[in-house]
């Protein structure tokens, strides 16, 4: 989210799911605040927070393989903008998810979201570094997005002259923010930057609220995305005028076919039926040779066998 309120343009201020008790986005704010007031920013600007030597060690540095940057990093921010920007967008899509999952497994998600993101990150970048809750934010709009797509969100707006807020939807800011994301992506050839970290986090995000939403962990009451696509296919069924089916017009290849298939059945009985009289008229007693007996009982039988092969090609047209 750096950057964010820099610009000063653009950035949600509530949502009406701030009536839940939300004890465990109140905690990650808490313990991100903690984390700043005992080791500082990264980068502070006006000498405001520090940075001390041990912040260094909370950072994901991708070159070295420690594990428990993964969840560190994602309580450093560089300076006060950074960690203000992050903050509102937390309060703002965590509320949302945190209503659906209580307190604990939201903490319990949050956790592993950072995890994950930092895991990804570490194996798609082998030099450099990162720092911020963006990474588990984004991972949250995404998950609001399919969770809760038509839940209003009110947004601060500041566009030259023009200040105010606005009402819109959790789909319509998710897709705005990870739209931009993809756009800055592609202009700096997804290489590492902040754009392409906040999709790595978006990923992880919406893989995480798919498996949830299917395993059917939660109750979204009919409102995730799926319901509400299930929802809409059914209203326009109902809406649409019952259309009869034309009567069936059979083309002349079709009438040639079908005959094709009476011709396939007579043939097939006409050929064991044949073979079966050949094999039962064969008088081994006879005088006949051997060879004639013999050569009759082989047609006969090799005629029963072409008769019930073509038989099977019949019953499978």
């Amino acid at each position: 989210m750096r950057g964010v309120l820099h610009a000063v343009l653009f950035f949600p201020l509530r949502t009406d799911a701030s009536d839940v008790r939300g004890f465990g986005t109140a905690a990650i704010v808490i313990a991100n605040v903690a984390v700043v007031l005992l080791f500082g920013f990264v980068d502070p600007f006006f000498d405001l927070f520090k940075s001390t030597s041990a912040i260094e060690q909370l950072i994901h540095d991708y070159g070295v393989f420690k594990p428990w940057q993964w969840v560190t990093s994602a309580f450093t921010h560089g300076d006060i903008a950074h960690l203000a920007s992050n903050m509102i967008f937390l309060i703002t899509f965590g509320l949302i998810i945190e209503r659906h999952l209580g307190w604990f497994r939201f903490l319990c998600l949050y956790f592993v979201l950072t995890v994950c993101s930092g895991a990804t990150e570490t194996l798609l970048f082998r030099s450099g570094g990162s720092y911020g809750a963006s990474g588990a934010v984004f991972g949250l709009i995404a998950m609001a997005w399919i969770w809760e797509p038509q839940r209003e969100v009110t947004v601060f707006i500041w566009v030259w002259r023009y200040v105010g807020t606005h009402q819109v939807t959790v789909r319509g800011l998710a897709m705005w923010w990870i739209g931009w994301q993809v756009f800055y992506g592609l202009l700096q050839g997804f290489s590492l930057s902040t754009p392409v970290l906040h999709l790595v986090g978006a990923g992880v995000g919406l893989a995480f609220g798919l498996l949830i939403l299917r395993c059917r962990w939660i109750d979204t009451e009919g409102e995730d995305r799926f319901s509400l696509r299930d929802a809409e296919r059914e209203r326009e069924k109902s809406r649409a005028p019952y259309v009869p089916p034309p009567p069936p017009q059979r083309s002349a290849y079709q009438h040639a076919y079908s005959w094709i298939g009476y011709l396939m059945a007579v043939t097939a009985a006409s050929l064991i039926a044949v073979g079966l009289l050949l094999v039962n008229i064969v008088d081994w007693a006879s005088r006949e040779t051997r060879d004639g007996a013999v050569g009759r009982t082989v047609i006969g039988f090799v005629m029963i066998g072409c008769g019930a092969w073509l038989f099977r090609k019949w019953q499978l047209r």
